[in-house]
């Protein structure tokens, strides 16, 4: 039998999928999400939200006791790029909010959300205004 002539793992469930393509196994779900795209830098809400749903669907395709209870918020970790996760970290309150995958997924929407309006602000500031948008000083108010 073909099955049998397999030299790994991987080239095993290739066959078996290839036999019964039908069959699924949480391995090979897994494997999917492994292979999803990392995020984009700073994603927008939208794009965020649309691979938070792919990886919801993924991961209800699988067996919920073959995967723990950190592995979801782990393959999120997984798929941010560095400095949008150093951005998710750069205040205490928010580093605290990286920490379970139901907070960081709100963390990441509501940061992309503020950036976009932020630069809508800024595109406004210019074009009504003729200025650069005020800038945050760091003891609270702002400088024109």
């Amino acid at each position: 039998m073909a099955i049998r002539k397999s030299k790994n793992w991987g080239e095993f469930l290739q066959r078996l999928e290839k036999m019964y393509p039908v069959y699924e196994t949480d391995l090979s779900v897994r494997t999917e999400i492994e292979q999803m795209p990392m995020l984009p830098e700073f994603p927008s809400a939208a794009r965020i939200s649309e691979f938070v749903a792919e990886l919801e669907e993924l991961m209800g395709r699988m067996n919920t006791t073959f995967y723990g209870p950190t592995e979801p918020h782990l393959w999120l970790v997984g798929k941010i790029p560095p400095l949008t996760f150093a951005d998710c970290r750069s205040t205490s309150e928010r580093k605290s909010r990286t920490h379970s995958y139901d907070d960081l997924v709100d963390l990441l929407i509501e940061l992309a959300m503020e950036r976009e309006s932020d630069s809508h602000m800024d595109k406004y500031l210019r074009k009504h205004l003729g200025r650069d948008a005020p800038q945050e000083r760091s003891g609270g108010g702002f400088k024109n």
